[in-house]
Order: structure tokens, then sequence, then C-alpha cells
């Protein structure tokens, strides 16, 4: 899981408009050039952050940072070799054109940051290697065009570092196959337009679209049956997540929970792709190989067509650049309308069972334990941790066991009782799901409408002297009634929080004992999706655990 980051730059232009730049040698994203700033110090804002790493990075004491030009997210590896996802602030100063000052190459080599140079607009416009943010020019020449002001704030998104090429390019390519087949079929790589832009015909194991929206913005859509992670991850991705507001969102919308499945959507304006975040365990969306990066399928069918007996000549004629652009031309192109905005309570497609349980298990990592006073020391209990050190190991000086409980007529309960299930969806075994039954009943004899706990974690600690009897060992005991512990260690979302399980024992409750994500259990996720903000990725350090549910004690000698 990715370390959520923030950070701050500052794009300095100079009287001519010239902007500063670093190139950085990157592990995961390779060389780029990128504004000054960096990672934020605790405490710090944006403006101070970026105000120090400014100074720590070039030596100008005389620049102060001024208004925000554009926020955005991506992901890269720190010099340190953590993986994060980066929450940037940039903004706007102006100053001299002035070189960095001496005595700064130690740090810059600890930043992996190569050199430093002034880019003219031309150059920047015409850079060859990566840009951060890749929108930048375009940003930059927003300024230009309001002579040097700051125009209002750009929220980017997150930005992938790997991305199709242009839609111009696509659409080039792309249109030119759809003219050569408008007259007959090809032999390979046939395409089509239709009011909705152009699409792939017969790419093989899945296909691709492109849709023009007004404002020379494009969207990039399809899916690589073979490829594309993002199908069947719990909870599911939502391929929507931070689109800008330009999108066309009814239509979009539509098209996500239609009858073809999705597994990449894009978006292009400003000079950039964007997508939707995806957490690392989707590490190929399929785009990559389902999308051509060149011009390789207009060669493959002139080559096609030659081995159909197809004149020379005439493919020699068909496939100069001036004929292939001619043949682009002829082919109309269809724009759609821009939105005006993500619609309120969008949903995401959840077909599977492990992406409901995943959803809700989202919904419980976020909910804490409503007040309820700690269950007394009981017979039930000290029986179960005779039951553990009589049967499991001590590691470091601890015998631990962790448990959810599993109602018989949930589904995904193969043995049709009421029982315990460890982290990774193994039924535990006969014995201890009669004592860990005891328990849960014991626990909540004092109040049954308040319900009984969902998740258990006892752990026993060896005492400071084995050999003392009078030396007991610690036990300490941790329920979860309501929301999903952060020790609770399972992946899979039906490991995590199992549906069935969890609507009866709501049912069985006073409704003021009903945590606030019981109302998903009644809005039938299968049929009409997940609510968009519970699809998107987590990234680390998780929430803290709640007061009623602590981190496990330091274990004592070993036993």
């Amino acid at each position: 899981m990715r370390i959520s980051r923030q950070a701050a730059r500052v794009a300095v232009l100079d009287p001519d408009g010239s902007v500063f730049l670093f190139r950085y040698d990157n592990e995961e994203v390779g060389v780029h050039w990128a504004l000054p700033g960096g990672g934020l110090d605790h405490g710090e804002s944006p403006r101070e952050g970026a105000r120090r790493e400014l100074r720590e990075e070039t030596g100008w004491t005389d620049l102060e940072p001024g208004p925000l030009l554009c926020t955005w997210e991506h992901d890269f590896t720190l010099p340190t070799g953590v993986r994060v996802r980066q929450h940037e602030h940039i903004h706007l100063a102006h100053g001299q054109h002035q070189e960095p000052a001496d005595g700064l190459a130690a740090a810059h080599a600890d930043d992996k940051i190569l050199h430093g140079r002034w880019w003219t607009p031309a150059e920047l416009a015409d850079s060859p290697d990566p840009l951060w943010p890749p929108q930048l020019p375009a940003l930059l020449a927003a300024v230009r065009g309001a002579n040097g002001a700051a125009p209002d704030p750009v929220a980017l998104g997150y930005v992938p570092n790997a991305a199709p090429p242009p839609p111009e390019v696509l659409w080039s390519h792309g249109a030119t196959l759809a003219a050569w087949s408008a007259g007959q079929r090809l032999p390979v790589h046939n395409y089509q337009v239709d009011d909705a832009g152009l699409h792939s015909a017969d790419v093989g194991n899945g296909w691709w679209s492109l849709t023009w929206v007004e404002g020379g913005r494009a969207v990039l859509y399809g899916i690589d049956n073979d490829y594309s992670e993002t199908i069947a991850q719990d909870p599911p991705v939502d391929l929507l997540a931070d689109g800008p507001a330009w999108l066309p969102w009814e239509w979009l919308t539509a098209l996500v929970h239609g009858e073809e499945s999705l597994g990449f959507v894009y978006w292009w304006a400003d000079g950039a792709w964007g997508r939707a975040p995806y957490s690392d365990e989707v590490p190929d969306d399929g785009i990559g190989s389902m999308v051509p990066d060149g011009d390789g399928e207009v060669r493959a069918v002139l080559e096609a067509l030659e081995e159909d007996g197809v004149d020379a000549a005439e493919l020699a004629r068909k496939g100069t650049p001036e004929a292939r652009a001619a043949a682009a031309r002829t082919v109309r192109r269809p724009q759609l309308p821009a939105g005006h905005g993500e619609p309120p309570g969008r949903r995401v497609p959840c077909d599977l069972p492990e992406q409901y349980a995943g959803v809700l298990a989202v919904a419980l990592r976020a909910t804490a334990e409503l007040p309820r006073p700690a269950p007394a020391a009981s017979p039930a209990l000290e029986r179960l941790t005779a039951w553990m050190r009589a049967n499991l190991p001590w590691n470091d000086g601890c015998c631990l066991l962790a448990a959810s409980f599993v109602d018989g007529a949930d589904p995904g309960n193969l043995s049709r009782a009421d029982g315990f299930h460890d982290e990774r969806g193994k039924r535990l075994g006969d014995e201890v799901c009669g004592l860990l039954g005891d328990l849960r009943r014991t626990d909540a004899d004092a109040d049954t409408a308040a319900g009984r706990w969902m998740y258990l974690r006892v752990q026993i600690t060896a005492g400071a002297d084995p050999a003392d009897p009078a030396d007991s060992d610690p036990v300490t005991v941790d329920r979860a009634h309501d929301h999903l512990p952060g020790w609770w260690r399972a992946r899979y979302g039906g490991y995590q929080a199992r549906p069935e399980t969890l609507a009866r024992e709501m049912a069985s409750r006073a409704p003021h004992w009903r945590p606030a994500w019981a109302r998903l259990l009644d809005e039938d996720i299968p049929g009409n999706g997940a609510p968009a903000e519970l699809c998107r990725p987590a990234t680390a350090p998780p929430p803290a655990p709640s007061p009623a549910a602590p981190a496990a004690p330091p274990c004592g000698p070993s036993r």
C-alpha cells in the first residue's frame, strides 16, 4: 500500500516568462523535470513548505510563494525506497533570472536531482522529456495570457506516470483505418465512427474507443479481457474517481453501468491524460496492450493487403503520410457536449459478492465503536484462555487468537452452522468455535439489544517470571461490535466483512445500536451499485484504531 504524502512546489517565472526546473532521476518514474519543492514537514501549510523547499533547493531567499496555480496527485518512489501517492500544491512566484546558490550539490544528490536550468515557453512546449505535471506548459501559458497574474487554481486530479499517445495521434491512425474499412472490410484492424466517436471493431481480446468532447478534450475507454486488472477488484474500482467537471458525466455513467465491462477510462485536457487513482492491487489496466502507441496497425493493414494480392503501387500511394491524412479527413469527427460536474449520489457497478463485501469492509473500517461498558471477566473467557494455553503456540512470549463470527445462514458458511473463521477465511475447529460462541453469548447477556461482537482478539502475554505462579499471564481482549478493527488483517473482501452475517446481526439490534453503515445493507448494492466514495483506493497510514480496539500490547519474554 502506498503512503499518502503532502507536498508543495513553486513555479518561478523570470521577467521573460521562463520557468526554472530541476532534472530528477526517480526509481519508479525515471528521468523527468519538476519544479523546486518537496514534502511538507509536520504542521506546515503548503505555502510554508513551498517557501522552505524553494530556499533549501535553490538558495533563493528573496522569493515568496504566491497564489496557488494548481493541485495534482501522482505516484512515485522516494529516494529512501518508500512508495508514495503524493498530493501536491503548486504555487506561483515571479523573480529575477538567477542560478541556484553554491554549496547545494550534496543536498541535490540526496534528492536525486541531476541539475537544473531555465526553460523558455517554446522549450517547455516542445520538451522531449516528461514534465511534472505534464500540464505545466498549458498552465503557464494561461499565466502569461493573464499578464503574469494567476488564473483560478486548477485541480488536475490524479495524473498517471505512463499514458497513451495524445488523442490526435490515436484519431489520425484510427480514422485512417475507419476510412479504408468503409469501402471494404479490411483483413485486420477495422474501425468505425458513430455519434459517440471512434471504435475499434476487431482488436481481438478486447476493444477501445475515443470520444471527443467540446473544447478540444477527449475520453479514451475500453478493456483488455486478459490484462485489465481493474475488473473484479474488491471493493470495485471507480474508473471515474476524481474526474473533471467537463466530463460528459451522464453519458459516461451510463457507459460504465452498461452491458460491456470497462477496464480503463482516461480523459485528455491541457495536453495530458488523467485517470482515476488505482490501488497497488492494480498493476495493469490493459490500456498499454490494447491501445496502439504508433502507426503499427496501419502498417499491418498494408502488409495484410499486400499478402491478399492488392497492387503494390496502389498500396504505396495509399500508405503515404499525405494519403493517410487525406483519408482521415474524410471521416466525420463528432463530439459530445461538456458536462457540468459530477452528479450527486453517483454509484459504481458492484456485481460480484466479494466486491459487495469489500465495499462493506471499507465502511466498517471508517467507523468507530459505539460506547459500551466492557464485559466483565467470565468463566467463558477463562475456559477459552485455558484452551489457548493448551493448544496454541507461543511466539515471542505471546499466545494469540483472532476470530470473526459467521452466521449459519451466511451463503459463504459451508458448514451451515454458526461458527468462527480466522483471517484467511478458514473455519476454526469445533471445540474452539464452541468456546467462542459461549463467550459471545455471555458477553451480550447484560444487554442483548446492543448486539454481539463480530470480531475478537484474545492475547495472552507471558509474565515476567514464568517460574513464579504468582506472576500470572496478563490477558488482553479486544472486541469489535460495530467496526472492522485495524488488527483484523484479512485482505480479501469476503474475509473482512460478510454481508448476510452482518445483516442478521443488525436485524437483532435495537435501532440506536446500529452503526451508520448498516443502511448499506438495505440499498441493494449488487443491483444498484456502490456509493462512489467507498470505492477509492486506500493509502497508508490507516486511520488510528478506535479506543475500543487498541493496538496489541507488547509481548513479554519468550515462553
